[in-house]
């Protein structure tokens, strides 16, 4: 697992997977799904998807991720 922090501008979300399974953007309240690029970790939110996205940036940044993406 990296160590190193990073900042949270420098985390980029993407939510591809998510586009070609639902055929539309993340948006609405759910139980949001992310994970780091390498797909070494996952991280979970239940609530609105801004609010899923700003805390998942949080997260992926204090563990030295610097993409993510959001999960079907």
């Amino acid at each position: 697992m990296k160590e190193t922090k990073i900042s949270q501008k420098s985390v980029t979300v993407k939510n591809w997977k998510y586009g070609f399974s639902w055929g539309k953007d993340p948006r609405g309240y759910g139980l949001w799904w992310f994970e780091s690029q390498d797909s070494e970790a996952q991280f979970t939110h239940r609530g609105l998807y801004s609010e899923a996205k700003r805390e998942a940036i949080k997260w992926a940044a204090s563990r030295g991720f610097s993409v993510i993406a959001v999960l079907p």
